[in-house]
């Protein structure tokens, strides 16, 4: 995706991306090397709601940051990612600029006799660039290349150096190591050339999308909503069609399974209470078994239990298929399925 198009759309795809935090830890794990990636508690792991507006770019935020703890110690540190579509040169002093802005901000939240004593100390931020572009990235990731002559002065010169991920290169076998499913998914679409080769690429990963919960869902959706922005509307009615297809087989499956037959059910419970019971009584040395009369109160007792689960289940699902798909994938009558709709309705008033 080489071209240029005005607010960077593919970088506010990625933002969107990121803001998932499984995503965000699946990309730390997978391609930064450091060993502090292990450390982070994930638990205190959340996204930044202060949003860093620089003077010098303000047609520029901080894409996304991140607070988080090492091994649930209370040293927080906070990761700046930058996600970039383009070669922008002045990328290392815009990350020195949010730097500061951030311990400003936290030296400003800080209680004011804390802040003045020996020990007060600044939270790590971790700087990172995100590369989407296809062409080569350019600009040196130590800050001290940002000076005149930097090496006549040794270590005397402000210096960082931040972490860059270039997924351009990255293979179809590289992406599938990753642990979030939806970051799997994203990159494989970002690979695409044209909208040819992106239908393809839906195509081919609709087992993973039709698993998709509602967040990683609807972050998708921005992606294809941004990525026909830049191919066009060509096959952006037929893409959203194979996703929501998708999405609605796997809920007929699911809700298959919930409203079995219930006959095979008492069949498989009968034998499995068979198996118990028999097993019981080689074990203990009981005569017999249990009682036919007990047994049959048992397996029916729990068969309703199964059954009761069963169609819980699936009014939470009513919600997200019409009626006459339920029939058809259930075998229920149209009027049945509409009467558990009109009763959970009414219990929910």
């Amino acid at each position: 995706m080489t071209e240029k198009y005005p607010n960077n759309p593919q970088d506010i795809r990625f933002k969107e991306l990121f803001k998932n935090k499984d995503a965000f830890l699946s990309l730390l794990k997978e391609f930064v090397s450091e060993p502090w990636r292990e450390e982070i508690d994930k638990g205190s792991l959340r996204r930044s709601n202060h949003s860093f507006i620089l003077q010098d770019f303000k047609e520029k935020e901080a894409d996304v940051i991140y607070e988080a703890k090492i091994k649930g110690q209370d040293v927080i540190f906070y990761i700046l990612m930058e996600l970039q579509s383009n070669v922008d040169y002045r990328m290392t002093y815009r990350l020195l600029l949010y730097i500061v802005e951030i311990m400003r901000e936290y030296y400003n939240q800080s209680d004011e006799k804390q802040r003045a004593r020996k020990n007060f100390k600044f939270p790590v931020v971790i700087p990172i660039v995100f590369f989407s572009g296809s062409d080569k990235w350019t600009v040196s990731l130590e800050a001290k290349d940002m000076f005149s002559s930097p090496e006549a002065f040794g270590n005397h010169v402000l210096n960082f150096e931040y972490i860059f991920i270039d997924i351009k290169g990255l293979q179809i076998e590289d992406l599938k190591r990753l642990s979030s499913r939806l970051l799997e998914v994203v990159m494989v679409l970002e690979k695409s050339q044209n909208s040819d080769e992106l239908f393809l690429n839906i195509k081919a990963m609709l087992d993973k999308i039709k698993v998709m919960g509602e967040e990683d869902e609807r972050i998708l959706n921005v992606f294809v909503a941004i990525i026909s922005k830049i191919y066009g509307n060509e096959r952006t009615e037929d893409i959203k069609q194979i996703i929501a297809d998708a999405k609605s087989e796997g809920e007929i499956g699911m809700l298959s399974d919930i409203l079995a037959n219930p006959q095979k059910d008492r069949e498989m419970m009968q034998r499995k209470w068979k198996r118990e019971g028999l097993a019981a009584g080689k074990k203990e040395g009981l005569k017999e078994g249990l009682k036919e009369g007990r047994i049959q109160g048992e397996i029916q007792g729990e068969i309703q239990g199964e059954i009761k689960a069963k169609i819980e289940t699936a009014k939470n699902l009513l919600e997200h298929l019409d009626i006459a798909t339920i029939a058809k994938a259930t075998g229920l009558t149209v009027e049945e399925v509409e009467k558990l709709k009109f009763n959970s309705a009414v219990q929910n008033q």
